[in-house]
């Protein structure tokens, strides 16, 4: 085995906005529901 091996790990908000705009605002997904696009 390879001693290179490294992990990561992080925490991110909540916002992953590919083509959105917003829909990932807390106020919009409440309202209106989730939604992804695929």
């Amino acid at each position: 085995m390879s001693d290179n091996i490294k992990i990561v790990t992080s925490r991110t908000p909540l916002r992953i906005t590919f083509a959105g705009g917003g829909t990932d605002i807390p106020s919009y997904y409440r309202r209106y529901g989730p939604g992804a696009v695929v």
